[in-house]
């Protein structure tokens, strides 16, 4: 049991997550902590999305592939999804890629499954306190803040997407409309923010960013 307390009153929270267990962890310590929150919970966003569009959902926690589902769908200028004013992801544990990959896609922070809950609920904490705040993603506990993947362009993001999905430079070029050659300097700025050596190595790590635009 959680014995602290979240110092904020009033705030209405969905948790979308498919794993049910998870969920309902979440649902038993925001009670404990502070029992005058609105708490919802659901395995997808779908039954919720009125609230989400009428922004009456003050803290959304979603799990990761969901959120890269939401990316999958937004119109292709659009890299970052705006669902509620404070956005947590959920990731498996040990999972670096997919985790900066939800800070690049929009979320404020991310929690991991095997988070102690002291530091699950700080980091929700956290987050919230920051919610009227310019939006400033912060890195997982543990991760490097000079990550280069926080500071991709846009249109370095639009490659990354695409390389997820296994697509050549060829077809990648053919659909951003650029040349080879450009999408070529992009794939050599998004391999170092992966850390990766290779093509192949890339496009393993790129996977969990977008799991959403792969279907």
């Amino acid at each position: 049991m959680y014995e602290g307390r979240l110092a904020f009153n009033r705030v209405t929270v969905l948790i979308a997550d498919p794993q049910p267990v998870f969920r309902l962890g979440l649902v038993a310590l925001f009670g404990s902590a502070n029992p005058d929150w609105d708490v919802v919970e659901a395995d997808t966003l779908n039954e919720h999305r009125p609230r989400l569009r009428a922004r009456s959902i003050d803290l959304l926690i979603v799990e990761a592939r969901l959120l890269g589902a939401e990316l999958g769908t937004a119109p292709r200028d659009n890299v970052r999804v705006n669902l509620a004013p404070v956005i947590v992801a959920v990731t498996e544990p040990n999972d670096a890629v997919g985790a900066l990959g939800c800070l690049s896609a929009g979320a404020h922070a991310t929690i991991s499954r095997s988070d102690p809950t002291a530091r699950l609920m700080a980091t929700i904490q956290n987050s919230i306190a920051r919610r009227n705040q310019p939006f400033a993603p912060t890195p997982p506990a543990g991760y490097s803040e000079s990550s280069e993947i926080l500071s991709l362009t846009n249109r370095q993001l639009d490659v990354l997407r695409l390389l997820a999905k296994g697509q050549s430079n060829k077809v990648i070029a053919r659909d951003l409309g650029l040349s080879v050659s450009t999408v070529k300097v992009h794939l050599n700025t998004v391999f170092r923010a992966l850390g990766a050596s290779n093509r192949l190595e890339a496009v393993v790590r790129a996977r969990p960013f977008h799991a959403g635009a792969m279907q």
